[in-house]
């Protein structure tokens, strides 16, 4: 019997019926063998967790049938979840999760592994602020075109505007003599520094 299974292929001349596979043997000489077998699924609808149980059982003319020890799995589900990971799963290993980095750039601080690699932002350009991590009260200037320049602890930073969001703005700053593509999101908080107010 093989319930909890779908996909049932009987090999070897098997026939399945009633979730049961069957092998006619016509004759066996003393000490002779022979093989059977069979690939199955285990249904879909099988949780984590789930106990997965087989066994055979073997009839003859003038013999007691024969059972086999039962045979139990675990179902695995390998899906970690992460869209970052390859996910399989074998008798052998189990679960394997294997981290699979993509080409896109991680210049975003978003808190998320944007490219794969392991690492979370680290082609953020973070600019030195002036009220606590992450924070900065400046006054910004429109110079011409898509050009905007601050200052930052007495320099002068140029930004261009390369997208504009509904709530976000994408700058290419200058700070280092390079390009570098910086998110700005608007702040979540009523004032930029709380610690600090008055």
């Amino acid at each position: 019997m093989i319930p909890g299974f779908t996909n049932i292929v009987p090999a070897n001349g098997g026939t399945l019926a009633n979730s049961a596979v069957t092998w006619s043997i016509t004759s066996l000489a003393p000490g002779a063998a022979a093989d059977v077998s069979y690939t199955a699924t285990i249904d879909a609808s099988a949780a984590r967790g789930q106990l997965v149980l087989d066994r055979a059982v073997a009839t003859a003319a003038n013999a007691l049938p024969q059972i086999s020890n039962q045979i139990a799995g675990v179902v695995l589900m390998c899906d970690d979840g992460n869209t970052c990971t390859t996910d399989t799963c074998s008798m052998a290993a189990g679960c394997v999760n294997t981290l699979t980095p993509n080409d896109l750039g991680d210049a975003t601080c978003d808190g998320v592994d944007d490219n794969c690699n392991g690492q979370i932002d680290e082609g953020y350009v973070r600019l030195q602020t002036s009220c606590g991590e992450g924070y900065r009260l400046a006054p910004w200037r429109w110079i011409e075109g898509a050009t905007l320049v601050w200052e930052e602890d007495g320099r002068a930073i140029r930004g261009e505007i390369a997208e504009v969001g509904h709530n976000s703005m994408v700058l290419l700053v200058d700070p280092e003599g390079e390009n570098r593509a910086v998110t700005f999101r608007a702040a979540q908080a009523p004032v930029a520094c709380p610690d600090r107010r008055g």
